[in-house]
């Protein structure tokens, strides 16, 4: 199929360790990278995962989680999700777009349908303050596994990501026994509340052998330093010994 095609190059991302095998057999080169995860150690609740972690880190989640008697959070799953919180969801991505001057890559459309069909595998986080949305977060979920997440806010609130995005996942990753929480790429910042770095792999082909031959190199090289920091990042956990 590949070298039957037009095409310049072929790419899996994200394929499990088990696929690596696969993959090298038919010559795609297999680079190394990371996430951060949120492993539920099947914890009772949020106080008994804080229970784990060091003293001086529990507290200052403690804090990063007090919010006024004004505000309200609510995890929207299932029939619960409603075609006007798909609307919401919408605009609140907007807004993260358009504090980052990007693209809009996913439509109204998008938003309204996934709501609708796919209801049994989503949460919305909703955030209001005297009633009033002011923010959201959207997670994807399988069996075992929460996948996180388009944000966004009408209001630059304090805390408000930090709450929306990881708090409130590993809430839902504790009450539903799921076991791995997914927060994406890049951000070290969640290192100090409870996320892992994680080892993730994609596989990479390209047609011309002296380009193939150039990333291959690239690759190589590139994988000691991802273990390097994987390494540092590890240090800095804030579980208890």
């Amino acid at each position: 199929f590949y070298n039957s095609n037009d095409f310049s190059s072929s790419h899996f991302l994200f394929i499990s360790k088990d696929e690596i095998d696969f993959f090298r057999s038919y010559d795609y080169l297999i680079r190394d990278s990371f996430q951060y995860h949120f492993t539920n150690k099947n914890y009772s609740s949020f106080d008994d995962f804080l229970c784990n972690l060091k003293s001086k880190k529990a507290k200052q989640i403690k804090k990063e989680r007090t919010f006024s008697n004004e505000f309200t959070f609510n995890k929207l799953t299932g029939n619960d999700l409603k075609p006007e919180h798909g609307m919401q969801m919408y605009e609140f991505y907007l807004s993260t777009i358009e504090n980052k001057n990007a693209i809009a890559y996913l439509t109204k459309d998008f938003f309204i349908k996934i709501f609708e069909r796919l209801k049994k595998n989503i949460y919305f986080v909703q955030a209001s303050r005297d009633n009033n949305p002011i923010a959201g977060a959207l997670y994807f979920f399988s069996n075992d596994t929460l996948y996180g997440r388009y944000w966004g806010a009408k209001e630059d609130l304090s805390n408000l990501h930090f709450e929306l995005c990881y708090y409130q996942g590993i809430d839902i990753c504790i009450e539903k026994g799921i076991t791995t929480f997914e927060a994406g790429a890049q951000g070290e910042h969640k290192i100090t509340r409870g996320f892992r770095p994680v080892k993730t792999f994609s596989a990479h082909k390209f047609k011309h052998p002296d380009f193939h031959q150039a990333i291959s190199k690239y690759i190589y090289d590139e994988r000691s330093g991802v273990e390097a920091i994987m390494s540092q990042l590890s240090e800095r956990l804030p579980f208890k010994a």
